[in-house]
């Protein structure tokens, strides 16, 4: 297999990759390289690009592999236009969302993965809001389970007739586009992140899949989240034992802590990883996952996350509450392996340390 290594120069940022590799690559036609795109072979940062219209970063290293027996024409089907149809000029457009599947090898955290984007672009894509065209970072895939890092802002599941985007129907979405032949994918989330918590989520995608949710129920799944609360914590680190129960509670909280003998069992773990002057940075895990306990255990300890406008009065300015869902451990039900999945945390939260530590 014949290799072929590129890195995107800064005057090269927006374009698409299949144009680009026409550039690049002059002794292959467009539709080899759409071929070779098609087929997997084409990977940014080391894992696959599916999407011929994949917009460039500055600094992304680009991989083609192309098979020994050579790559043929990609075979297109013509149709005539339908009324109402988008115009062949509209459909070339760049796709403006960043999907991506899983490298082959399994799962790659390169910190260049998701290139960081500092412009007002890049920040507007984070939260882009348009139906079936949200960016899915999918971290690892394989035939029944499919890790993502969720984005903030989106619900986990529909909830009533919400007509926002939800990460179930954003992976739906993926899949069919990912495998045009099939009338519909298997998917079922085995955990939930609140809308405005970040960060990595699995789903089932068989019924082999579907047994790791008994680890969830188990309490057997490592979780760590990275979190920014109000004030300063003193202790290095530290254990909150508190149980928990749900209702509809005073100022729309959802939980509280219950009172002695009473509730679901709930113990989160922390460590500190950096003090600033109003705030701190930690290392959170949880033993169990029950519904807010990382933002009520914080709230209960005085020490609210930063921009829990429910249970936290507000003292640093922050859209939503600073939780990221940094790591996930599971056996793997079809394996058995142990593995280890990390999501990278988003831009808000990384503009929020680095103006923290700026005092």
């Amino acid at each position: 297999m014949d290799t072929r290594q590129f890195i995107v120069g800064e005057g090269d940022r927006g374009n698409r990759i299949d144009r680009w590799l026409g550039q690049k690559m002059p002794d292959f036609s467009r539709g080899q390289i759409k071929h070779l795109i098609d087929q997997g072979k084409v990977l940014i940062n080391h894992r696959r690009v599916l999407i011929a219209g994949w917009e460039l970063e500055s600094q992304d290293a680009v991989e083609v592999r192309i098979p020994d027996q050579g790559v043929p024409e990609a075979r297109e089907e013509i149709r005539p236009p339908r009324a109402g149809a988008a115009s062949p000029e509209r459909s070339n457009l760049p796709m403006k969302s960043r999907e991506i599947a899983a490298a082959p090898s399994g799962p790659r955290n390169d910190k260049r993965s998701i290139p960081r984007n500092d412009n007002k672009r890049g920040q507007q894509d984070d939260r882009r809001v348009s139906s079936g065209r949200r960016f899915l970072d999918v971290v690892f895939e394989d035939k029944d389970l499919i890790v993502v890092n969720k984005p903030y802002g989106v619900l986990s599941e529909p909830k009533g007739d919400s007509p926002h985007d939800h990460l179930l129907g954003m992976i739906r979405g993926y899949l069919k586009r990912k495998f045009k032949e099939s009338r519909g994918s298997y998917v079922k989330l085995l955990h939930r992140l609140d809308k405005d918590t970040s960060g990595v989520l699995v789903a089932a995608k068989s019924k082999v899949g579907e047994q790791l949710e008994s680890q969830f129920r188990g309490h057997r799944v490592e979780r760590h989240y990275v979190a920014i609360v109000e004030g300063r914590l003193e202790q290095e680190e530290g254990k909150i034992d508190l149980p928990l129960e749900k209702g509809d509670f005073e100022g729309g909280r959802k939980v509280k802590v219950a009172g002695k003998g009473e509730g679901a069992p709930a113990i989160t773990r922390f460590r500190v990883k950096e003090r600033y002057e109003n705030a701190t940075l930690l290392d959170v895990s949880v033993e169990t996952g029950r519904t807010h306990q990382v933002r009520v255990h914080f709230a209960q300890m005085g020490h609210p996350l930063v921009g829990d406008k429910i249970y936290g009065a507000v003292k640093i300015p922050f859209p939503r509450h600073a939780l990221h869902a940094s790591m996930l451990g599971f056996s793997h039900p079809r394996t058995k392996k142990f593995e280890r999945y990390e999501a990278k945390l988003p831009k808000d939260m990384e503009g929020l340390i680095d103006k923290l530590r700026g005092g």
